[in-house]
């Protein structure tokens, strides 16, 4: 009989501890980094990484990584490989081999790092891609789709705390701007 597995227990006790976790903080370093410390953890990965839209050019910026060398996280920019096209899209992108994969760019680059797959998924807000989380593994993986789920729903919680935190720091810059105002006379 053929089982198929949507989400594992595993992943919903970590997706419970993870949204406990980053509703906690408005911080958004911190938000970025615990999701980078706890997916490879939960889902027995070699890294993951975070990258967000930059507002001003438009571009993937890297905000948050675990587990990769200085060198492969300042490789190059992702906003030409094939794979980001389709996350800014709002697919998820499974790249089996990331050393061969057309979906990729830094084929050499990532022999070179240890890298076998990449789940790559969006991060959104409202639906509206801003960023892009990527999970990398040692050897070629192939993800379920319980890994898949997970790491949407992952994203997903990610993109309304990292929305909080922005809206947060906009608040308290709003705040101490008016601290300097008077109210006129008195």
């Amino acid at each position: 009989m053929l089982k198929i597995e949507f989400f594992r227990i595993d992943y919903f006790k970590a997706l419970a501890e993870i949204g406990k976790a980053i509703s906690s903080t408005h911080e958004l370093d911190g938000i970025l980094n615990l999701i980078v410390r706890r997916m490879p953890e939960v889902m027995k990965l070699k890294a993951c990484t975070i990258r967000l839209i930059e507002s001003a050019k438009g571009r993937l910026q890297l905000k948050a990584a675990y587990g990769l060398s200085q060198a492969y996280l300042e490789r190059g920019a992702l906003d030409e490989e094939l794979a980001t096209h389709y996350i800014l899209q709002g697919e998820p992108v499974v790249i089996p081999d990331a050393t061969v994969d057309i979906h990729t760019i830094y084929h050499k680059e990532a022999a070179a790092e240890g890298v076998g797959s990449i789940l790559a998924v969006p991060i959104t807000v409202q639906e509206e891609p801003i960023g892009m989380m990527r999970l990398l593994t040692t050897g070629v993986r192939y993800f379920s789709a319980a890994d898949i789920n997970f790491a949407m729903a992952v994203a997903e919680q990610g993109g309304i705390a990292i929305q909080n935190a922005v809206n947060y720091q906009k608040m308290q810059d709003m705040i101490s701007g008016l601290g300097g105002q008077t109210k006129g006379p008195s």
